[in-house]
């Protein structure tokens, strides 16, 4: 008996042991993820679709690869939240497919999104993708075939402000861009590179080239050479490449030597005389080539090298050194040598002035009543002309106008030959008024002596002067005619007294030669300042000078 309450106890005892020794433990929770729908179709106009997210936990998103045509509007969450997908349009001409999986822990759940796409977009270029327009404003017609709404299409010119766009236009296979282009006042060449754009398509390209109005300017438009001379050069400014040819074999072409065009001539034994001309090469198709010529002569030394460009110019001498030998003179000669380039200023009546005194003496081509190339000898006793004294432009003239008030008589010689002779009833005349700018109320205006200019700037003579002279005494047609008198006299010569020869070739100053020693200043740019009484003409002091050979 005692022996089975042993064993008992001791089998109690190892019972109790291990129930002390027992750990309770609870399963491992599994990661769980699914979505809702698990996959999305999108027509070729594209949209959202919303997919609701079931997890045991927090959740990430990711792509299987960079999409452009879907997106996701969160990548990360927790159980019960929705991401809304959404799809661009498709017209690509392809089924586009995109793949997303859902991670929560190890669990993953997948999302395929599938977009159908309709007629695929193209944007193609109908017109040149290379442009080359002239200087002026226009417009540009960049013509494209598409199946884009014309009006969505987009240009843009790369910062080119000189360029806008118009209206864009429809047409049965796409669309005409209209680009305004603005003229191009530079001298040199600009160039644009045209973006076309539409949504889902290449953007097109198109280089746009404006070119600068061309030129091409020789510095002098004739050279003047003597017999002995070998070799002339011709600098000559431009924009645009040229050809060069002479028409003359004695004149060879050899060449440009530092930014001139060189020639050398054959021996010669007397006068003669050739053209170069300039041709601009590669103009636009359409367009005339721009085209300069240079005269090049040879002869016995002239006897006249220049005259000066009385444009919208004038002479005068700014205070007489001597007034006096041109006061109260009863007998007047005055002489010039002259090349009208111009008399259309503004119709029949326009006036061209050649020199003395508005109102009281004063030599002029054209009047209300007479043609604008026409000499007229306006005085304070009347007007004197004759239809023989009709002048052509580009040719040159000696004009001698010759007063003589003991015989009462006027005559004009143009190159020698007497083309007016008219009684006058004039009294003495007198050119050495005080200098004044004609400034005061009408009819109180001293009006003094100019050379190429008479009253307003309108006034001037357009063309050439050189050789003016003013006697004090009526020369006889024989003096007028004598040798060489058309060129040059002698400056000591009786009863000379101006004689501007215009020999210097530069500055702002003419001299007298004669005793009286009147130097003339020159203007140019004449223009009016002032107002009411005080209004007076004004310029840049200045002369332009041109090379000649006279005879």
């Amino acid at each position: 008996m005692k022996k089975y309450i042993m064993i008992l106890a001791v089998a109690m005892t190892a019972l109790y042991g291990c129930k002390e020794n027992q750990v309770n433990e609870t399963p491992e929770a599994k990661d769980e993820i699914s979505v809702a729908p698990e996959t999305a179709s999108f027509t070729k106009d594209g949209g959202s679709q919303q997919v609701m997210v079931t997890s045991s936990g927090e959740w990430t998103l990711s792509a299987a690869q960079e999409y452009d045509w879907i997106t996701a509007d969160v990548a990360s969450g927790e159980d019960g939240d929705v991401v809304t997908f959404k799809a661009s349009e498709n017209y690509t001409g392809e089924q586009l497919i995109a793949d997303f999986t859902f991670k929560c822990g190890n669990a993953e759940a997948s999302f395929t999104a599938v977009s159908e796409s309709g007629e695929a977009m193209y944007l193609t270029l109908v017109s040149a993708s290379d442009l080359e327009i002239g200087y002026q404003s226009s417009r540009v017609q960049v013509e494209v075939s598409t199946n884009l709404y014309y009006r969505s299409l987009t240009a843009d010119f790369g910062g080119a402000n000189w360029i806008t766009s118009n209206a864009t236009t429809q047409t049965d296979r796409g669309a005409i861009l209209n680009l305004d282009v603005a003229a191009n006042e530079g001298t040199a060449n600009r160039e644009a590179q045209i973006t076309i754009s539409g949504e889902g398509c290449k953007p097109l390209t198109v280089s746009l080239v404006q070119r600068a109005q061309p030129f091409i300017t020789p510095e002098k438009t004739a050279y003047y050479l003597s017999l002995e001379d070998t070799e002339v050069s011709i600098p000559v400014s431009a924009n645009v490449a040229y050809d060069v040819k002479t028409d003359a074999d004695w004149l060879k072409y050899e060449g440009n030597t530092d930014g001139a065009e060189s020639f050398t001539m054959s021996t010669a034994t007397e006068g003669r005389s050739a053209v170069v001309t300039f041709t601009e090469k590669n103009p636009l198709e359409g367009v005339e080539p721009v085209v300069a010529t240079v005269t090049v002569s040879q002869k016995d030394a002239a006897l006249v090298n220049w005259a000066i460009n009385m444009s919208d110019a004038r002479l005068f001498p700014e205070q007489w050194n001597n007034a006096a030998p041109l006061n109260n003179m009863s007998a007047v000669t005055i002489e010039a040598l002259i090349r009208p380039d111009n008399f259309e200023k503004g119709g029949s009546g326009t006036l061209s002035t050649i020199m003395g005194i508005e109102g009281d003496f004063l030599v002029r081509i054209g009047d209300a009543s007479v043609p604008n190339n026409q000499i007229q000898i306006a005085t304070g006793s009347g007007n004197y002309t004759d239809s023989r004294l009709q002048l052509n432009t580009g040719e040159w003239y000696h004009l001698a106008v010759v007063y003589d008030n003991a015989a009462h008589k006027l005559y004009c010689y143009l190159n020698g030959k007497l083309c007016l002779d008219s009684f006058t009833a004039l009294g003495s005349i007198s050119f050495g008024v005080e200098r004044g700018n004609e400034t005061g109320s009408w009819g109180n205006v001293t009006r003094v002596f100019w050379i190429g200019y008479s009253y307003e700037p309108v006034r001037d003579f357009e063309g050439l002067m050189t050789e003016m002279r003013i006697w004090n005494r009526a020369l006889s047609a024989d003096e007028i005619n004598s040798e060489n008198h058309f060129y040059t006299v002698d400056p000591n010569s009786e009863g000379l007294v101006a004689y501007w020869k215009c020999d210097e070739g530069q500055g702002t100053t003419v001299k007298d030669y004669s005793t009286s020693g009147n130097d003339c200043i020159g203007q140019v740019g004449l223009h009016q300042e002032g107002s009411g009484s005080n209004i007076y003409t004004t310029g840049e002091k200045k002369i332009n000078w041109v090379e000649v050979s006279l005879p």
